[in-house]
């Protein structure tokens, strides 16, 4: 690992400043609630019976490597395309917990504009009925599992981060 460090920076530290700036990025927005990162992936049938979801589209199942939880309203208002993809973190194949939706349709909209897809997006406060049907048809164009909630937020980032903890002792 080392080694790699040190060829880029002797090639100007291009990997290692973008890094860099996705940590400034994520400790410094106001829309990002949390970010975490696993070393164990979980699958998002566990993670869909942790925060007690119900599946809205299936789509193309993967292992998710973390979860961030973002504040719907403030990232459409207030990040740029490149900003939002920061929102990833370190990978794609994590779920993208999206706090107040009132449809659903805001954040798939973000979702389907750009170029990177998340491993799997939950909606935060809405049962499945709730989600609007276009939110829906955006999540099965791009074959994203979308997933509804209505836990305490403060509960979901508890249980998920003591998953990821539980199973890295084992």
């Amino acid at each position: 690992m080392e080694s790699l460090l040190e060829i880029d920076i002797e090639r100007g530290g291009k990997k290692i400043h973008t890094y860099e700036s996705m940590l400034n990025a994520e400790s410094g927005s106001k829309s990002i609630y949390s970010t975490y990162e696993y070393t164990i992936p979980i699958q998002l049938a566990k993670l869909v019976n942790l925060i007690e979801g119900e599946i809205v589209y299936k789509g193309s199942e993967k292992p998710l490597y973390g979860f961030s939880v973002i504040d719907s309203q403030r990232a459409v208002l207030e990040l740029s395309s490149h900003e939002f993809q920061k929102l990833y973190g370190w990978s794609t194949d994590r779920a993208m917990i999206f706090t107040k939706v009132t449809t659903g349709k805001s954040p798939l909209v973000a979702i389907r504009v750009t170029n990177l897809k998340p491993g799997a997006v939950v909606l935060h406060g809405l049962r499945k009925e709730e989600v609007e049907p276009v939110a829906v048809k955006m999540a099965e164009v791009d074959r994203v599992p979308l997933v509804a909630t209505t836990m305490d937020l403060d509960q979901i980032v508890q249980l998920l981060k003591k998953y990821s903890q539980y199973y890295a002792r084992e």
